[in-house]
């Protein structure tokens, strides 16, 4: 699937989840929002040319090429529920010992990431999409940490959406890895066709619409 798409069926999962999840704080409401949103693109980290891997310059070129060596390939391990829920957990770690040095790092510079691909989805010209995450993210991690136990799930979500996105298309995903490299696909599109285009993507906007006003009128995360 295409980045955009990627990005908007993050964005569907984390509100769905909101209405399983009973969230009153509108920060968290609309931080999960966008870290579900960023967190969608980032299993491409696996991929030189990505977007994410070219973020952070050689840092995150550093990352792409451990990824891809350690971690199976392009659509391998960060395409994986194992791989994901690693994530997920020790983002979810680092929140409950986020008083230890270590675990700030780690929470600033994985929300930073998520928040970056985010941003570059406005196509805000400069280097703003990249810089200004670092900021925003040490400020919450150092200043509101209490409200921050949503940032792991809300990660894993998105790249648990890519994940699903990917099994749309041929290329699939080997969902059980490393235990099993097969890929899982359901073969419905390919990807950058008309159907993700006309298809998908209206839905999955209307999908998002149709969770946000039902949030909205029944009050949830507003309170």
């Amino acid at each position: 699937m295409m980045g955009t798409s990627h990005a908007l069926t993050g964005t569907l999962a984390f509100a769905v989840s909101t209405l399983a999840i009973d969230i009153h704080n509108p920060m968290q409401v609309a931080l999960g929002a966008a870290l579900a949103t960023g967190g969608a693109l980032l299993p491409d980290i696996d991929h030189p040319n990505s977007t994410v891997t070219k973020t952070y310059g050689p840092l995150t070129r550093l990352l792409s090429w451990f990824s891809k060596h350690a971690l199976g390939g392009h659509r391998m391990g960060t395409h994986s529920v194992p791989g994901i829920a690693v994530l997920g957990v020790a983002l979810y770690a680092s929140w409950l010992y986020i008083e230890l040095w270590p675990a700030r790092v780690f929470l600033v510079f994985v929300m930073s990431l998520a928040l970056s691909a985010a941003i570059r989805l406005l196509h805000i010209d400069g280097w703003i999409d990249d810089f200004l995450p670092i900021p925003v993210s040490i400020t919450l991690v150092l200043l509101v940490p209490a409200s921050l136990n949503v940032v792991g799930p809300a990660i894993a979500l998105g790249c648990l959406a890519h994940m699903l996105g990917d099994m749309l298309t041929p290329s699939g995903c080997p969902v059980f890895w490393p235990l099993s490299k097969r890929k899982f696909r359901f073969n419905l599109f390919v990807t950058n066709t008309w159907p993700e285009r006309y298809v998908v993507v209206p839905l999955t906007v209307a999908g998002i619409i149709a969770v946000t006003g039902w949030q909205i009128a029944s009050g949830l995360g507003l309170t």
